[in-house]
């Protein structure tokens, strides 16, 4: 999903927010809390998949930018994505 971001909280003009959410199976999450995903899941979520109560959680990252959008290769572009990948801007972030 890609979002406007407010340019009156001192974003300049054209800046937006990538959001990404992942599915993560309870048995996939990491028992370390220094996990990079580990640490996207909200914290009740992670305790009910942690717990058993739930058999997975959302993983949410956002990214901010200001790549235009409107440009035939810009990150905006629809494409098919594999897991990992950001819509149009392949696995080399």
């Amino acid at each position: 999903m890609i979002s406007p971001t407010c340019s009156g909280m001192g974003w300049s003009p054209g800046t937006y927010t990538i959001i990404r959410r992942v599915r993560v199976l309870a048995e996939e999450i990491s028992r370390d809390p220094r996990s990079r995903r580990r640490r996207t899941i909200p914290n009740g979520q992670l305790a009910l998949a942690l717990e058993g109560v739930a058999d997975h959680a959302w993983a949410v990252s956002f990214l901010v930018a200001n790549i235009p959008t409107d440009e035939p290769d810009g990150i905006g572009r629809s494409s098919s994505r594999r897991a990992g990948d950001v819509a149009g801007a392949g696995p080399a972030w």
